[in-house]
């Protein structure tokens, strides 16, 4: 019966994320907080602009973890350049290029 064993080792949770469930859960995770790192299947599932737009209102630097098709895209850099702005962060981000990119920060020591 070792084969029975190892069946009931193999399953012992099952966690299943959609794609509209991705902006959701960013929500959840910014509230009080900048998130600056996000898991790669929250990206894969990122799929079309509207998700994109959502997530970004939510966690404005997904922006540059998406694919290069929605970072230029002329909506979703306004609504990353609005979400930038909301958070009081607009000076992180360089809006003169398309696409979009952060700027470096110049140490004075």
């Amino acid at each position: 019966m070792k084969n029975k064993e190892q069946v009931y080792d193999l399953g012992k949770e099952v966690k299943i994320l959609y794609c509209n469930g991705v902006p959701y859960i960013l929500k959840v995770m910014s509230k009080n907080c900048w998130l600056q790192h996000f898991p790669k299947i929250f990206i894969d599932l990122i799929n079309n602009k509207e998700l994109a737009i959502q997530s970004i209102k939510y966690a404005p630097n997904i922006y540059f973890s998406l694919d290069l098709k929605f970072r230029k895209d002329r909506r979703i850099i306004r609504e990353t350049i609005s979400a930038f702005k909301n958070n009081n962060r607009i000076q992180e981000l360089n809006t003169n290029t398309i696409p979009l990119t952060k700027r470096k920060e110049s140490r004075h020591e």
